[in-house]
Formats: structure tokens, C-alpha cells, sequence
């Protein structure tokens, strides 16, 4: 339904139409809100904007809203819009970021840089890795023997070009294993779980939003890799040997990646074609 345009408006009435639980809070729908009740709505303010019921005449939930929060099995979640876990009220531009709080399920999972110099800036709503040896380290261990099936999502901007290999994600255990990296920005090596990697020939483009998926599955099995939900290639899943902890954007040497991030999802099982495209949807409506 379309929310009247004139007299008295209920919470209720709002929440109907927009979805939320109790208690009602209308923090809870501003448009870059965490719960992105009202992400893609026309004329709904975003955080640090003066806010009333009011705004909320004609307006109607967008048909292509969906809510990440909705899927089930995140195990990990960097939403850039609550890095610090307070929808960023404690950052400001270039404030190092020393952890990255987790969104999703499992709150054993945590992201963090302890080394100062080693950590990321915080830009608008993302994490700024530039210079040298900018990464952040995550306890959560993408071997086969504790995710057999999984999705990773990651939405990404290059800011600037290199001639060297790029991390973008890295659990190597001696090889190309569960990672991606990227190869003097003309190539991708897709690690396939068994120190081995499907090549293929891609530069991201600069200062614009990427948005990577790849789908591990069980062993013998179909694996995807998509870029912008576009698939890129497939390969054949193979068997992870060994333990590992995971590094974000790069692979613990002197390389970063020279770009920002500004979200990450593991979502630990296989996703519906509906379900993919929904987030990819999502995933670009907060950051287009």
C-alpha cells in the first residue's frame, strides 16, 4: 500500500509497510539505516538528517527492497554502514579502523588490525586500504572442514592501478587456496580450495563499485565466481588442506590493495538464484 499523503500517521501504519519490530524506533528507517527497512524509497532521508513522520507521506516500500538481515546462515557481516558497531557515530574520515564490527550470526568471528600503522582508514561508510600493509585478520577459517559450502560476497572500489599482485581475500595454506588475488590488475586467480587456481583475464575498473561473489561447494562440485552477479567462470572444488585464519585485502606482505571496502558477507551454505540476486540488489542499492 502507499502511506497517505496528508493527516496523522501511525508507527504502526509504517511499520506495516515498511517492516521493523517493537519496540518502534524511526532511526530505524532512515534510508542508509543497518536494518534498510527504507534503502531505495525516494525522498527518506539518510543518517544526520533532520527526520519526521511527515517524510512519510506517499511513500510506498520499493518493490525492489530487500533486506540483507533476512538471510539466513551469515555467519560474518561488514556492513560499512556499522563498522564500529554504532552505524559509524565514532568515526570520522581517515579514523584508523582496529576492528570491524560483525553484523552477522556467529559472534565468535571477529576482524581486527593491531598493528597501528597496519590498519585501514575509515571513509564514507567503507574502509580505506592504501600505502603499505594495510589488511585486517579474521578468525573465521574458510577450509573446507569448517565451511563446506559458503558464498562471499565483497563490495569493493580500486582507487588505484598497480603492476604487483593484490590480495583481495586470502586463506592460503602454502597455496592458492580458498583466495582471490589479483594479478597487476589484468588478472584474477580464483583458488579453488587445493593450492590451484582457475586464471582469468579481468581489470576492475577505477573509482567504481564492484561487487564479487564466489561460491565454494562441496568437493567434486560446482564452484561460481561472479563479478556485478554477471557469472565470470566456474571451476571444480577441490579438497582445503591445513588451518588458517583469513586476511582481508592482502596477504599479509607489503601489498594493499589500494581501494576501500565497504562490506562483506560469508554466508555458510549454497544461495538460490532468487537469493543471489536479491542481495547483489541490495548490495548495490546501498553503495550504487
Amino acid at each position: 500500500m502507499v502511506i497517505q499523503s496528508s493527516g496523522a500517521i501511525s508507527f504502526d501504519e509504517i511499520q506495516t509497510e515498511f517492516g521493523g519490530i517493537y519496540p518502534i524506533s524511526l532511526n530505524e528507517y532512515y534510508q542508509d539505516a543497518n536494518q534498510a527497512y527504507t534503502s531505495g524509497v525516494t525522498g527518506i532521508p539518510n543518517i544526520g538528517s533532520a527526520f519526521s513522520i511527515s517524510e512519510f507521506y506517499g511513500k510506498a516500500k520499493s518493490s525492489s527492497n530487500f533486506s540483507i538481515a533476512t538471510i539466513a546462515n551469515i555467519v560474518l557481516w561488514h556492513n560499512g554502514y556499522n563498522i564500529d558497531g554504532s552505524n559509524n557515530s565514532t568515526l570520522s574520515s581517515g579514523t584508523a579502523i582496529s576492528s570491524w564490527y560483525n553484523s552477522g550470526t556467529d559472534t565468535s568471528l571477529t576482524t581486527t588490525q593491531v598493528t597501528t600503522t597496519a590498519r585501514p582508514t575509515y571513509t564514507q561508510n567503507g574502509a580505506e586500504f592504501s600505502g603499505t600493509g594495510k589488511m585486517l585478520t579474521c578468525n573465521i577459517n574458510l577450509n573446507l572442514s569448517a565451511y563446506t559450502t559458503m558464498n562471499i560476497f565483497i563490495v569493493w572500489k580500486k582507487t588505484l592501478s598497480s603492476n604487483i599482485l593484490k590480495w583481495l581475500w586470502s586463506q592460503d595454506n602454502g597455496g592458492y587456496d580458498r583466495t582471490l588475488i589479483i594479478n597487476k590488475d589484468t588478472q584474477l586467480y580464483i583458488g579453488r580450495g587445493d593450492g590451484g587456481a582457475i586464471f582469468y583475464n579481468y581489470a576492475f575498473p577505477l573509482n567504481t563499485i564492484s561487487i564479487v561473489n564466489c561460491e565454494y561447494n562441496n568437493i567434486g562440485a560446482t564452484g561460481y565466481f561472479l563479478i556485478n552477479n554477471s557469472l565470470i567462470t566456474t571451476f571444480s572444488c577441490l579438497k582445503l588442506g591445513g588451518t588458517a585464519t583469513t586476511k582481508f585485502c592482502s596477504n599479509g606482505g607489503n601489498t594493499s590493495i589500494d581501494g576501500v571496502i565497504h562490506e562483506i558477507l560469508i554466508i555458510s551454505r549454497i544461495l538460490t538464484t532468487t537469493e543471489r540476486t536479491n542481495i547483489y540488489n541490495a548490495l548495490l542499492e546501498k553503495y550504487p
